[in-house]
């Protein structure tokens, strides 16, 4: 990265579930012993990360895997090492706390920036309301969120490889954030590799559009001798026509797709797996809301909007 973007560009990375050794296990702080902890991974990633880092990220890296720091004035960002909270972390069978520990530390830097009027953006491997996490993180961080929705201005989330997004509606049902899926560059069964850039508000910091770039792996395999053709497969605003990327907005779309704008639906579903030929042409009506149902939930057990979006749908296509 270094390399291709120069020393001028900052690179802020995000610790995955793939980075540990066993695969998935994140040791609690607590545990010293050698071959036990996971402090060779932060100490490793704080030597990697060492030109992008300031030392105060180090430090909190080399504890949890997760750190803060001011990209500009009024804009902090907090990358979180959410992999605590991964059902196959087997430590918190051991130590279910830590996850909490690590909460209340987000809650901490969270309220430091709310108090002096600073922006963040959170990055987090694991998406908000995945199986992957266990159902009492997924309510807790829905409270996180919505409780510093004025001061959050932007999640972004990798993991599933899945071009996806969740939005967030607190207690009166209202939408109140929006955490975005990057996709991924790696290949996964099924699914195309894609990168996205973000434009953000220059005064607000939030997203002003996200643009997604593919490329085919059908293709790729066919041509082997030739450099893989990136192609632009959507702008979020111009594709959905959006008025911008909002939770409002979001929300707004959510219930086009699935009453006056079926196409939208079909676009989603298409991008989803972005524009695979062993996936999309598979997905029928029930894959379609299935994927769409994955965007309103970000507390595991709480599936009404769900099932509000799948009623609405199928009554519509009935019609």
């Amino acid at each position: 990265m270094k390399k291709e973007f120069g020393e001028n560009v900052l690179v802020v990375p995000c610790i995955g579930n793939h980075e540990s050794q066993p695969t998935n296990q994140f040791a609690p702080s607590t545990i010293k012993g050698d071959k036990l902890n996971t402090t060779w991974l932060y100490d490793s990633l704080a030597r990697k990360w060492d030109f992008y880092l300031t030392e105060d990220a180090k430090t909190t890296l080399k504890k949890y895997g997760s750190f803060t720091m001011l990209i500009r004035p009024g804009l902090r960002v907090i990358s979180l090492n959410n992999n605590y909270a991964f059902k196959s972390n087997w430590w918190l069978v051991y130590d279910p706390l830590e996850s909490k520990r690590l909460m209340e530390w987000l809650v901490q830097e969270l309220h430091k920036a709310e108090l002096i009027g600073e922006k963040v953006h959170i990055l987090a491997h694991i998406p908000p309301g995945v199986h992957d996490l266990y159902y009492t993180w997924t309510r807790e961080y829905n409270r996180v969120i919505n409780r510093f929705s004025k001061t959050i201005a932007g999640e972004f989330n990798g993991h599933t490889h899945s071009d996806e997004f969740k939005v967030f509606y607190n207690e009166a049902g209202a939408p109140a954030a929006v955490a975005w899926g990057a996709g991924s560059a790696t290949a996964y069964s099924d699914y195309n590799c894609n990168y996205k850039i973000a434009t953000f508000d220059p005064n607000t910091y939030e997203p002003r559009n996200i643009v997604n770039y593919v490329y085919n792996l059908t293709e790729a395999n066919l041509t082997p001798n030739r450099r893989p053709h990136w192609f632009q497969l959507y702008d979020m605003k111009n594709s959905f026509q959006l008025d911008d990327l909002s939770a409002a907005s979001m929300n707004n779309l959510l219930y086009r797709m699935v009453t006056e704008d079926l196409l939208l639906l079909d676009f989603y579903a298409a991008f989803y797996s972005k524009i695979s030929d062993r996936r999309w042409p598979n997905c029928n009506n029930y894959c379609k809301i299935d994927n769409l149902c994955k965007t309103v939930v970000t507390v595991l057990w709480h599936r009404e909007r769900c099932e509000e979006l799948r009623n609405l749908f199928f009554a519509t296509i009935s019609n």
